[in-house]
């Protein structure tokens, strides 16, 4: 497990403290792998397969040279779609390892921080901790903490994020939970949340008293 990034210095509030630094586990992750997701890109995949290989089968009784150039040409137009059901496939995995890779995770006594730091660009997303907050726990060898959520305009891929979808007024919402993912000490991390929603909630019972 690599440590925390350091150059986040000065991004915390007056008497917000640090309760727990941590990264995500970087090494693919196949556990996923049997989904709906995977099935629409193995047809997505096969679909792609058979059209760029009936284009070549068509194309190659062309024997002039215009036929010749239609016979290269014609089957890479089935290229992209090749690629994007081998990425939905298996590239996706990657992906998630490469972005859990340069991500960081900080906890504070207030608000989970999740920073990337990839390709020289940095970003940095905090999540308040509250007594409304909904923490769900992921108990095993590698983990998980979720304690907020997204709601994506369309289905998409985004790593690091656990994706639902639900049914509002007849359209489907594709909702992606946010978190600490794929980290040793899940449990420890879900203790500490909840003693900080603890206080949360000590405070604001005596602001309101």
């Amino acid at each position: 497990m690599k440590a925390a990034q350091t150059g986040w210095e000065g991004v915390l509030d007056e008497g917000e403290e640090i309760l727990w630094q941590g990264a995500p586990d970087g090494r693919l992750d196949f556990s996923s792998f049997w989904s709906v997701q995977t099935l629409f890109a193995v047809f997505f995949t096969g679909f792609s397969l058979f059209w760029v290989g009936m284009a070549f089968s068509i194309t190659g009784g062309m024997g002039d040279a215009v036929g010749q150039v239609v016979h290269i040409v014609f089957p890479l137009f089935g290229l992209p779609f090749l690629g994007a059901g081998v990425y939905m496939l298996l590239g996706r995995f990657w992906a998630e390892a490469r972005l859990r890779r340069n991500s960081y995770y900080t906890l504070t006594n207030r608000a989970a921080y999740i920073g990337v730091d990839a390709k020289g660009k940095r970003s940095l997303a905090r999540y308040p901790i509250g007594p409304d907050t909904r923490l769900t726990l992921e108990d095993s060898d590698l983990g998980a903490v979720w304690f907020a959520s997204k709601v994506l305009s369309m289905p998409r891929h985004v790593p690091q994020m656990r994706r639902s979808r639900t049914r509002i007024g007849g359209a489907t919402q594709t909702t992606q939970a946010i978190g600490f993912e794929q980290i040793a000490n899940a449990r420890a991390v879900y203790a500490m949340m909840r003693k900080v929603q603890i206080a949360q909630a000590e405070t604001e019972g005596g602001d309101n008293a």
